[in-house]
């Protein structure tokens, strides 16, 4: 009502900033916890103190020193180390070169013994290779003959060109008279066979002349079965729909006789406890007598004969819950009935429909006698559109044959013509052929080879001699050309290699190899030793540069988070030995100051001046909300205590006088809002006479001043006081009428 969510937001965002800020402050403290567990020890002395560090949970502070120490110490270290790599490498890099003069020594003498050897071998081939030379030099008169061949077998070439045409010649015109004689042959086969099928066909469009006449009667015969297979079909769709109806209505009709008879029982019962409670209130009243004191109903001072308690325990709430499930069961009913009576109109509009149909088609209108002619519809249908296709078919025959017919009469005639005229150029060809063949049989025999192919493969095969005799001698003389070099070649390596080693020195390479190979060893330690002490310090140091980050972002989110905590503490009201009392709550408690005193100015009128309502200061402890409490202050005796003391009729001016006051601040507070209007729901019974008259009093001053108010009651006095009613009546059977009295 005074748009306090605006209050409420701010406290659900301080108490999620709080949160977040609790969150990031520990997850800071989860890194610094993995970056400690990332720093590794120089030797058990640290590894030691660090275990004594991270048991005894040291400030960040001490981790970073002890972290720093050991960087240094690493890096001292690592100085010593590599000092002591450098005066290895300087040794290692002196032995390295007295061995490869050593090595190379060794292998001079190895590849001196290996020249004299190849020197030997040289010598006894090169006396060999001179003589395959001259043997390959003796072959000239050989090479000279076979190149006079290839000369003269070349000049003959051009006559077997002459020959190759004529033969070619002669092939291509026997293989066109093979062909010609073939298609003369089918063509007159073809021509037989086309014959017959003219014959034929001339006879079958005799026997289709008159196709076509029965096709208009048979078209107008299935145009009338269809239309009335539409109105079949139309009508079993209807009866179809009116037998669903008509289960619909019967299901409906039994579900409104039964929701009837649970009405009436539901009826019954409801009469019979409004009684009993009705007793029940005059029990309740009657144990509330004293002697000496007025009755609030008649104002008598004595009660003889006082109505007695019941032990049935009825309540309002049970009361007004069997007046609703009876409510609830009477509109079911009426809607059951209301349905029944639509789905009984449909039936009956369709049922008059069907009827009127069938009488048209003459068919009974069950279901089976229309599904019946239905198919009876279909066969006629399926037969007529068979004799329709079939006259269809003759027609397109006929009409198929008028243009087949002509078509094949003139390809007979054309065929006759081309059988004729190629047949007298066939015994042409095969006169040309036979003088062909006799031309070629006399060059033939003129020339050494039968073909050009035969003469080439000749020439080619002398050829390839020819080459594998100069190739051969070429090959003796690059052999014995290389023989010859190679061998001064090795003769001047050996010479070379015998001065030098005149003048070497005699050193034991296995000796330094073994030398070397300690000291490589003792490198590869002092290697690994630098290696494990770098990686340490890397990881050293990226712990300690991540650990001074952490270290002031831990500051930073601790103020933040002390800053946040306080806040979100003071708006939700969780101050540690403060009221409970929320920031909402405050402000709301302002305008529930305005709505109490407003309150009071009705409640005094009410109560003759003896109640005033108040809003509580302090809570009962300070565990739990507070701020929006209740007490009233009583002038009679000058006590203050708890509103839940007060009695039914009591609680009833006070709540009225809080419903009034509040209306008011609203008007007041909210501008352009004016409340005209205010119903008042039952509460006038638990009143004694002058109180009734005192609340009916303030409400009918509301009434001068401008509002409508509407009091809903039972209670009969307040009839005659009002002028203007409305009376509700219950009937006997079961529903109710209104009767206006203005």
């Amino acid at each position: 009502l005074f748009k306090t969510e605006l209050y409420q937001k701010l406290q659900e965002a301080l108490k999620a900033d709080c949160a977040s800020a609790e969150r990031e402050y520990k997850q800071i403290f989860e890194r610094v916890g993995y970056c400690i567990s990332t720093v590794k020890a120089v030797d058990a002395e640290s590894e030691s103190e660090l275990l004594s560090l991270k048991e005894s949970v040291s400030p960040l502070a001490e981790f970073i020193a002890f972290t720093e120490g050991l960087i240094a110490a690493d890096k001292e270290r690592e100085l010593t180390l590599k000092e002591g790599q450098n005066v290895l490498d300087g040794t290692i890099t002196e032995l390295s070169q007295k061995l490869g003069s050593a090595r190379e020594i060794e292998s001079d003498r190895a590849e001196l013994e290996k020249a004299n050897k190849r020197i030997a071998i040289d010598t006894a081939m090169l006396v060999s290779l001179d003589a395959a030379y001259k043997r390959e030099e003796a072959r000239a008169p050989e090479r000279n003959a076979l190149s006079r061949e290839i000369t003269l077998l070349s000049a003959s070439l051009p006559k077997y060109d002459a020959l190759e045409s004529t033969k070619g010649e002669i092939d291509n015109l026997e293989q066109k008279i093979s062909y010609e004689t073939s298609r003369l042959e089918n063509i007159a086969l073809a021509q037989k066979s086309e014959r017959s099928r003219l014959e034929a066909m001339s006879s079958e469009a005799q026997t289709l002349a008159g196709a076509g006449e029965k096709r208009e009667r048979l078209e107008a015969e299935r145009v009338s079965y269809a239309a009335r297979l539409d109105a079949l079909s139309s009508l079993i769709n209807d009866i179809k729909k009116l037998n669903t109806l008509t289960a619909s209505y019967e299901e409906t009709q039994g579900k409104y006789s039964f929701a009837a008879k649970q009405y009436t029982m539901m009826s019954e019962e409801y009469a019979k406890v409004s009684i009993r409670f009705l007793d029940e209130q005059a029990g309740v009243l009657a144990g509330t007598l004293e002697d000496g004191k007025p009755c609030p109903v008649c104002g008598s001072v004595t009660h003889p004969k006082p109505a007695e308690l019941t032990t049935q325990n009825l309540s309002r709430e049970l009361l007004d819950s069997m007046k609703t499930k009876c409510d609830d069961k009477e509109a079911q009913t009426k809607a059951y009935s209301a349905d029944a009576a639509a789905l009984k109109g449909q039936c009956n509009a369709i049922d008059e429909a069907v009827r009127s149909a069938a009488e048209k088609l003459e068919v009974a209108y069950t279901e089976s006698d229309v599904l019946h002619e239905i198919q009876l519809c279909n066969s006629a249908i399926t037969s007529l559109t068979g004799d329709i296709d079939a006259e269809n078919r003759r027609v397109a025959r006929r009409d198929e044959l008028s243009a087949l017919i002509p078509s094949l009469s003139a390809d007979i005639a054309h065929n006759d013509e081309i059988l004729n005229g190629d047949g007298q150029k066939l015994s042409a060809d095969r006169s040309r052929l036979e003088a062909l063949r006799e031309s070629h049989a006399r060059a033939v025999s003129e020339l050494a080879f039968p073909s050009k192919q035969a003469a080439n493969e000749h020439i080619a095969e002398a050829a390839k001699r020819l080459k594998q005799l100069n190739d051969a001698l070429e090959r003796a003389n690059k052999d014995l050309r290389e023989c010859s070099e190679h061998l001064r070649g090795q003769k001047d390596l050996a010479a070379h290699l015998t001065k030098k080693l005149e003048s070497s020195p005699s050193v034991d390479p296995s000796a330094l190899e073994s030398e070397l190979s300690a000291k490589n060893d003792k490198k590869r330690v002092i290697t690994e030793h630098i290696t494990e002490v770098s990686v340490r310090i890397d990881a050293n140091s990226r712990a300690l540069s991540e650990l001074a980050k952490l270290a002031e972002q831990s500051q930073e989110a601790e103020e933040r988070l002390k800053s946040i905590r306080a806040l979100s503490a003071t708006a939700n009201g969780t101050l540690t030995g403060k009221e409970k009392v929320m920031l909402e709550t405050y402000i709301q408690m302002t305008f529930f100051d305005r709505i109490i005193e407003r309150a009071n100015v009705r409640l005094r009128r009410m109560t003759g001046e003896q109640y005033d309502l108040v809003r509580r200061k302090s809570a009962d402890n300070n565990r739990t909300q507070s701020g929006l409490e209740l007490d009233v202050i009583d002038h009679y005796n000058g006590n203050e205590r708890s509103v839940r003391t007060l009695s039914g009729g009591e609680s009833f001016k006070a709540s009225l006088a809080l419903a009034l006051g509040l209306s008011e601040e609203i008007q007041s507070s909210a501008g352009g809002i004016k409340l005209d209007t205010m119903f008042v729901d039952e509460g006038f019974g638990s009143l004694d006479d002058e109180s009734l008259r005192s609340a009916i009093d303030t409400l009918v001053g509301l009434s001068g001043g401008g509002r409508l108010v509407g009091i809903i009651s039972h209670v009969s006095e307040l009839k005659s006081v009002i002028d203007k009613k409305i009376i509700v009546t219950k009937t006997r059977d079961g529903g109710s009428h209104a009767r206006i009295i203005l």
